[in-house]
Formats: C-alpha cells, structure tokens, sequence
C-alpha cells in the first residue's frame, strides 16, 4: 500500500494521465510485495541467527558433556530434515495443485461442451482471476495460524502433555471458525459489490453466482490446512498428503465430466472443489481424532460464528 501511494504520487508529479498513473501506481505495488517478501526473510533469518547465538553456549556445553563430539551427526541431521521437510512439503504442494488443477482441463472440457475459444478463456478467467484469488485471501491468515500452532504441538506431543495438546488444538481450530466462517458469509452475501470494487469492467452474472455458490470453500480449505498442520505436527506427516492426493484424483474426474455440461459448464469446478474439500476434510477429522486427543466445545464455537455471521449478513 505504501509503494502503491508511493507509486501514486511519482506518476501525479510527472503529471501523467488516469491510466499511466494507475499503472505506475501498480508497478511500484509489485515492487512493494518483492521487498516485503525479502525484507520478511531478512528478519527471520536474523532472529533465527540471534536465537542460535543465544543458545550457543548451551550447545557448546552438551557438546563437551558428550566428548566434544557433535550431538547429531552432518548426514543424519540431513536424514532427519528430509523426512519431515518432504511430506510437509507435499502437503502444502498438494493443495496448491488442488487449486490450479483446473488450469489443466477446465479450459479443454468447456471447449468439449461446445462453447467457443472466446468465451472458454473468458469463462476460465472468472475462475482463476477473480473466483480463486478472492477467496484465498482470508485464508492468508489460516495459513499463518496453522504454522504458528505447529511446533507448539508437537512440543505438547513431545513432552506427553495431553492437555496442553488439547488446549492448543482448540485454541487454533476456534480461531479457523471465526475468521472463515464469517468470511464466507461475508463472500456469500456481498458477492456483487466486492467483484464491483475489485474488477470493476469483467464482473459478469456467472462471477456473482460462482462467489456466492463456493463461498462455502473459505472454510473448507482453512479447515483442510489446519488438519494438516496439526497431523503434521503430531508426526503424521504423510496422512494428510495422501488423503488429499485422493481427493485431487476425485476432483479431476468431476472437473473432467462436471465442466463438459453445457449447464453447468465452469461452476463443475466450483462443485468440484467443494466435494474434493469436503471429503479431505472429513477423512482428515477421522485421523485428527484417532491421533490427537478428544476436543471439547469445538461446536459451540461454530454455533456462536453461525449465528453471529447470520445476523450480520441479514443486516
């Protein structure tokens, strides 16, 4: 935003039109993000080199309580990153492949549904443009709560601590419900004015009913993260990846017959990525519940945002 005004007032002082202006003002935007980026993993790797000198002494200490020789040797050290950094990895890849797949067969089954090449690419471009980056964007902070929550877990696990496992699954689970929920009423029920503002010149009928139909995924997928970070964190690094490697194929196969129906044409994505969403979700509980412990008062905290986002969106 602050490269953006930044960017904004270059382009006033040059004295260039509205659309020079505008697309100054986005450049610099572009700009802003890269650094920000960088400029995040400057800091973390500061604060991790400064936690490391910190304990550096105590390292040194265990090191010469042990002989003087290292803790963990080089190559197991790597053996052990590796079988955990990969099925992580794998995990979070998955899902970004569930949410591109439809670059590989939604183009080519609306095409197969008898549309033309012109209103395929205009079909496909509701969806990948407006559709799914609208609705990733509460999700930003799922994603940020589901690496937070991550190594306290698995300190929990470590330690046996069967309680404060509880407390924190809880903790992060009722922070998922009260951003996603309302978040996907909120989609839900200003569908319109929200693609209006954001994509003032593209926003066709099939925009709003796409919102308004897969709003229900903000949730579903913040639901899907959580699970996997919390498998994760637990030692079940491979569970979640599985399970939604199968529900890709799932979406895939209705993607592939659901597109291809010239009635229901690019909301078979739509439809799709609900069902494959929904069953991860569902056989990913199955294994959160097997593994973890039994949480209590998980659907009060639904009922309490329910209700609360039904009021506010009837008003």
């Amino acid at each position: 935003v602050v490269m953006k005004n930044y960017g904004a007032g270059i382009a006033s002082s040059m004295g260039l039109g509205p659309v020079e202006a505008s697309s100054m003002s986005l450049m610099y935007a572009a700009m802003g993000a890269t650094f920000g980026t960088t400029l995040g993993a400057l800091v973390s790797w500061c604060y991790l080199a400064a936690v490391f000198d910190r304990n550096k002494s105590s390292l040194d200490k265990e090191a010469e309580n042990n002989g003087g020789k290292p803790l963990i040797l080089p190559a197991d050290a790597l053996k052990k990153v590796l079988k955990y950094i990969i099925p992580i990895s794998m995990g979070a890849t998955l899902i970004v492949i569930a949410n591109t797949v439809d670059l590989v067969n939604v183009k080519t089954r609306l095409l197969a549904a008898g549309f033309s090449e012109q209103i395929a690419d205009s079909l496909y471009g509701i969806l990948s443009t407006q559709w799914q980056k609208i609705i990733n964007i509460p999700l930003v902070l799922v994603t940020a709560m589901g690496v937070a929550v991550f190594p306290q877990i698995s300190e929990a696990m470590a330690k046996n601590d069967r309680a404060k496992m509880a407390k924190k699954i809880k903790y992060a689970f009722n922070v998922l419900y009260t951003i996603t929920i309302p978040a996907a009423v909120g989609l839900f029920v200003l569908a319109e004015p929200i693609l209006t503002s954001l994509f003032p010149t593209t926003v066709e009928p099939v925009s709003i009913t796409m919102m308004q139909a897969g709003a229900i995924c903000v949730v579903l997928i913040g639901i899907v993260n959580m699970q996997t970070s919390v498998l994760q964190s637990v030692g079940k690094v491979y569970t979640a990846p599985v399970i939604m490697f199968f529900a890709l194929i799932i979406k895939i196969i209705l993607n592939y017959v659901l597109v291809a129906n010239p009635e229901i044409n690019v909301m078979g994505a739509v439809i799709a990525t609900i069902i494959c969403y929904a069953l991860a979700a569902s056989v990913n509980q199955y294994f959160v519940r097997k593994y973890t412990v039994k949480i209590r008062g998980i659907s009060k905290t639904i009922g309490k945002n329910l209700l609360a986002s039904a009021v506010m969106g009837s008003m």
